[in-house]
């Protein structure tokens, strides 16, 4: 409501109070709403980063982990070779024979025919086979289990006299062979590459290399 005295005072008529009344109540209201429009603006950037925070975590949680192909590589054939080079060197201490026999029991040996003397010394026939012998010198994992007629208490105990005699021999055996093989690759490190190149340009590369 216009005051009257102030009309009075100003000497303006009341439609002047009045429309100036009415726009200082527009700027008003229009100030109160930028201003909650600016507050409603400070209150959304300072709570968007908590949530975008969030939001990622819970994508990377729920994000399956992929996993990593790993490319096969094939069979060293310089490593195989080292290592039945050092198996050999412990079966041939242990047992006599190479580490298929060791393992198989199948040995190639000379037939035996009969005996002849006072010691009952055995007569054997000159013709090798192939087959279980576990009459023969050697000891195999067969015999160590008491396989078809061997004993398996002598087995083992001839492994163990085997060992103690042999020892320090297989050991330097063992470290001569490592060391072979870690110099030849080194020097022959070319060589290899130049072989593994043309594995793989022949297609078997994935399965064989040097």
């Amino acid at each position: 409501m216009i005051n009257p005295g102030l009309t009075s005072k100003l000497n303006v008529s009341p439609g002047v109070i009045q429309s100036f009344t009415g726009f200082r109540h527009q700027l008003t209201c229009k100030f109160t709403v930028i201003r909650n429009d600016h507050f409603r603006f400070s209150t959304i950037i300072m709570f968007i980063p908590p949530f975008l925070v969030r939001l990622s975590m819970a994508r990377r949680k729920n994000r399956r982990k992929t996993q990593r192909r790993r490319r096969t590589q094939g069979i060293n054939l310089v490593n195989a070779g080292e290592l039945y080079l050092q198996t050999a060197v412990l079966t041939r201490g242990l047992g006599g024979v190479n580490p298929l026999s060791f393992f198989t029991g199948v040995e190639q040996y000379n037939k035996q025919i009969g005996t002849t003397g006072k010691g009952q010394m055995p007569v054997y026939s000159g013709q090798t086979s192939m087959g279980y012998n576990p009459a023969g010198g050697s000891i195999t994992v067969p015999e160590l289990f008491g396989a078809g007629s061997a004993n398996a208490q002598q087995a083992q105990a001839q492994l163990i006299q085997n060992f103690k005699d042999n020892w320090f021999s297989m050991t330097v055996q063992t470290i001569g062979v490592r060391a072979g093989f870690a110099i030849g690759k080194k020097l022959l490190s070319k060589q290899r590459t130049f072989v593994n190149k043309g594995l793989k340009m022949t297609g078997v590369g994935s399965m064989v290399r040097v």
